[in-house]
Protein backbone atom coordinates (compact mmCIF):
# COMPACT_ATOMS: atom_id res chain seq x y z
CA UNK A 1 0.00 0.00 0.00
CA UNK A 2 1.37 3.37 -0.92
CA UNK A 3 2.51 6.11 1.87
CA UNK A 4 -1.16 7.43 2.55
CA UNK A 5 -3.24 5.45 1.06
CA UNK A 6 -6.89 3.79 2.82
CA UNK A 7 -9.03 1.55 2.07
CA UNK A 8 -12.22 2.89 0.10
CA UNK A 9 -14.89 3.43 2.92
CA UNK A 10 -19.06 3.31 1.91
CA UNK A 11 -20.36 4.75 4.97
CA UNK A 12 -22.50 7.46 4.61
CA UNK A 13 -22.77 8.39 7.84
CA UNK A 14 -19.06 8.38 9.06
CA UNK A 15 -18.51 11.01 6.67
CA UNK A 16 -21.23 13.30 5.89
CA UNK A 17 -23.71 13.04 8.97
CA UNK A 18 -20.98 12.06 11.70
CA UNK A 19 -17.95 14.62 10.69
CA UNK A 20 -19.64 16.83 8.29
CA UNK A 21 -17.10 15.35 5.08
CA UNK A 22 -18.49 14.02 2.57
CA UNK A 23 -17.78 10.11 1.64
CA UNK A 24 -14.94 11.79 -1.44
CA UNK A 25 -13.61 14.30 0.81
CA UNK A 26 -12.96 11.71 3.44
CA UNK A 27 -11.34 9.16 1.54
CA UNK A 28 -9.44 11.48 -0.06
CA UNK A 29 -8.16 13.60 2.53
CA UNK A 30 -4.85 13.65 3.60
CA UNK A 31 -5.43 16.51 5.95
CA UNK A 32 -4.95 15.48 9.49
CA UNK A 33 -5.85 18.53 10.86
CA UNK A 34 -8.33 18.91 8.70
CA UNK A 35 -9.84 15.03 9.62
CA UNK A 36 -9.14 15.66 13.51
CA UNK A 37 -11.06 18.98 13.84
CA UNK A 38 -14.07 17.06 12.08
CA UNK A 39 -13.52 13.63 14.75
CA UNK A 40 -13.38 15.53 17.63
CA UNK A 41 -16.14 15.34 20.13
CA UNK A 42 -17.71 12.89 17.87
CA UNK A 43 -15.19 10.00 18.02
CA UNK A 44 -14.41 8.98 21.63
CA UNK A 45 -12.00 10.82 23.95
CA UNK A 46 -9.76 7.06 24.56
CA UNK A 47 -9.38 6.66 20.28
CA UNK A 48 -8.29 10.12 19.91
CA UNK A 49 -5.74 9.97 23.05
CA UNK A 50 -4.71 6.45 21.41
CA UNK A 51 -4.23 7.90 18.02
CA UNK A 52 -2.07 11.32 20.25
CA UNK A 53 0.31 8.54 21.89
CA UNK A 54 1.11 7.04 18.11
CA UNK A 55 1.84 10.16 17.08
CA UNK A 56 4.20 10.07 19.99
CA UNK A 57 5.66 7.12 19.52
CA UNK A 58 7.01 7.72 16.11
CA UNK A 59 9.07 10.14 17.26
CA UNK A 60 9.95 8.74 20.78
CA UNK A 61 13.46 7.86 19.74
CA UNK A 62 14.50 11.21 20.55
CA UNK A 63 13.28 11.34 23.56
CA UNK A 64 14.95 9.84 26.94
CA UNK A 65 13.38 6.87 29.12
CA UNK A 66 11.45 9.30 31.45
CA UNK A 67 9.57 10.82 28.64
CA UNK A 68 9.00 7.64 26.82
CA UNK A 69 6.77 6.94 30.13
CA UNK A 70 4.93 9.66 29.90
CA UNK A 71 3.82 8.15 26.73
CA UNK A 72 3.32 5.39 28.49
CA UNK A 73 1.05 6.85 30.74
CA UNK A 74 -1.02 8.51 28.24
CA UNK A 75 -1.30 5.08 26.73
CA UNK A 76 -2.44 3.06 29.27
CA UNK A 77 -4.67 6.31 30.50
CA UNK A 78 -6.58 6.11 27.28
CA UNK A 79 -7.14 2.20 27.92
CA UNK A 80 -8.48 2.99 31.55
CA UNK A 81 -5.35 1.30 32.78
CA UNK A 82 -4.63 4.88 34.15
CA UNK A 83 -6.36 7.45 36.27
CA UNK A 84 -6.53 10.78 36.33
CA UNK A 85 -4.30 11.30 39.33
CA UNK A 86 -1.28 9.24 37.80
CA UNK A 87 -1.66 11.55 34.32
CA UNK A 88 -2.01 14.91 36.41
CA UNK A 89 1.06 13.71 38.17
CA UNK A 90 2.89 12.84 34.56
CA UNK A 91 1.84 15.49 33.12
CA UNK A 92 3.47 17.97 35.79
CA UNK A 93 6.77 16.31 36.14
CA UNK A 94 7.51 16.81 32.74
CA UNK A 95 6.55 19.87 32.24
CA UNK A 96 8.69 20.83 35.04
CA UNK A 97 11.76 18.76 32.81
CA UNK A 98 10.29 20.49 29.98
CA UNK A 99 12.34 23.89 30.42
CA UNK A 100 15.77 22.30 30.21
CA UNK A 101 17.37 23.55 27.06
CA UNK A 102 18.70 21.14 24.69
CA UNK A 103 21.98 22.78 22.87
CA UNK A 104 21.89 19.79 20.21
CA UNK A 105 18.57 19.64 19.45
CA UNK A 106 17.60 20.95 15.74
CA UNK A 107 13.70 21.59 17.36
CA UNK A 108 13.31 17.89 17.06
CA UNK A 109 13.74 17.00 20.73
CA UNK A 110 11.73 20.24 21.53
CA UNK A 111 8.68 19.26 19.46
CA UNK A 112 8.90 15.70 19.95
CA UNK A 113 8.37 16.83 23.89
CA UNK A 114 5.02 18.80 23.08
CA UNK A 115 3.98 16.26 21.42
CA UNK A 116 4.28 14.14 24.68
CA UNK A 117 2.90 16.97 26.44
CA UNK A 118 -0.03 17.52 24.73
CA UNK A 119 -0.83 13.50 24.55
CA UNK A 120 -0.96 14.29 28.43
CA UNK A 121 -3.64 16.64 28.72
CA UNK A 122 -6.51 15.45 30.63
CA UNK A 123 -9.14 18.11 28.41
CA UNK A 124 -12.50 16.23 27.05
CA UNK A 125 -13.49 16.23 25.13
CA UNK A 126 -9.86 15.23 24.11
CA UNK A 127 -8.42 17.11 20.98
CA UNK A 128 -4.93 15.18 19.82
CA UNK A 129 -4.44 17.90 16.97
CA UNK A 130 -1.81 19.52 19.12
CA UNK A 131 0.29 16.06 19.25
CA UNK A 132 0.03 15.71 15.78
CA UNK A 133 1.07 19.06 14.85
CA UNK A 134 4.27 18.38 17.48
CA UNK A 135 4.48 15.48 15.91
CA UNK A 136 4.96 16.41 12.32
CA UNK A 137 7.11 19.37 13.28
CA UNK A 138 9.82 16.73 15.11
CA UNK A 139 10.07 14.38 12.08
CA UNK A 140 10.92 17.50 9.80
CA UNK A 141 13.20 19.16 12.38
CA UNK A 142 15.17 15.79 12.62
CA UNK A 143 15.79 15.38 8.68
CA UNK A 144 15.76 18.96 8.53
CA UNK A 145 12.83 18.70 5.44
CA UNK A 146 9.46 19.82 4.81
CA UNK A 147 8.93 16.03 2.75
CA UNK A 148 9.79 14.84 6.27
CA UNK A 149 7.04 16.49 8.28
CA UNK A 150 4.37 16.06 5.23
CA UNK A 151 5.05 12.15 5.21
CA UNK A 152 4.42 12.15 8.84
CA UNK A 153 1.27 13.95 8.07
CA UNK A 154 0.49 11.07 5.10
CA UNK A 155 1.08 8.64 7.75
CA UNK A 156 -1.32 10.50 10.50
CA UNK A 157 -4.23 10.84 8.08
CA UNK A 158 -3.83 7.51 7.00
CA UNK A 159 -4.13 5.84 11.10
CA UNK A 160 -6.99 8.82 11.29
CA UNK A 161 -9.20 6.97 8.71
CA UNK A 162 -8.19 3.53 9.73
CA UNK A 163 -8.76 4.47 13.57
CA UNK A 164 -12.18 6.47 13.56
CA UNK A 165 -13.95 4.94 10.32
CA UNK A 166 -13.49 1.32 12.45
CA UNK A 167 -14.34 3.04 15.97
CA UNK A 168 -17.51 4.69 14.30
CA UNK A 169 -18.20 1.55 12.34
CA UNK A 170 -18.02 -0.78 15.77
CA UNK A 171 -20.50 2.14 17.45
CA UNK A 172 -23.12 1.84 15.29
CA UNK A 173 -23.27 5.20 13.69
CA UNK A 174 -22.06 3.78 10.45
CA UNK A 175 -24.50 1.75 8.36
CA UNK A 176 -22.21 -1.06 7.48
Amino acid sequence: MRLGARPAVECWSVSSQVLGMTDADWDASLDPERMLSAAVGKVPDAALRLFAARCCRRVSKRLTDFWQRGIDVAERFARGEADGTELAATLHALTADFEGIIESDNGEIHAAKEAVLAALRPDSPFDPREAARAASRSMGAEYDNEWAEREEQCWQAGAIHGMFTDQLRRSGRCAS
